[in-house]
């Protein structure tokens, strides 16, 4: 599926050092022709995945709204989490109000999509969420990190990045 022009994509991560852990939380914004706009990784105490998962959306999807961006694709690559935003019944779930807190900020007035991506195309977003978790200063990143380079370049050609 390609992206709209002018459609901002965010690619977003989660993961977690045990089950629960540490938590780094990466995420990356690019325009539509896949240049970096700015990203984001940094650590939270401690979390299971999936909850570390639907954070690093939800810090995705606040992030850009507040940058007055209108019109976003966000990929994750947790299908789990993804069913759980767009389909889930937040009011039996234990994290319902995260789920809340997510489609509130999609239901603001703006087009925001949210969709699963395979692993092996959200190298770069795992990345950064396992920088995350030596990130002790600002989420924000207004230039990619040493070492995304390559994985960047890999993506924006369109190959995989098979991880183990």
């Amino acid at each position: 599926m390609k992206s709209p022009s002018l459609c901002v994509k965010l690619n977003t991560d989660g993961n977690c050092y045990g089950n629960p852990g540490p938590v780094g939380l990466g995420g990356l914004f690019r325009n539509d022709q896949g240049g970096w706009i700015m990203g984001y990784a940094f650590k939270v105490l401690e979390a299971d995945s999936i909850e570390a998962k639907m954070c690093s959306i939800r810090f995705g999807l606040q992030t850009p709204w507040d940058a007055r961006i209108l019109d976003m694709w966000v990929k994750s690559d947790y299908e789990v989490a993804v069913k759980l935003i767009l389909q889930g019944d937040p009011h039996f779930h234990p994290l319902g109000l995260l789920i809340m807190d997510c489609r509130s900020l999609m239901a603001r007035p703006w087009k925001c999509r949210l969709t699963h991506i395979l692993r092996e195309g959200n190298s770069c977003a795992d990345f950064l969420a396992n920088l995350g978790h030596n990130n002790s200063g600002s989420a924000l990143l207004a230039h990619p990190p040493m070492g995304l380079g390559p994985l960047l370049l890999k993506d924006l050609e369109g190959l995989p990045v098979i991880r183990l």
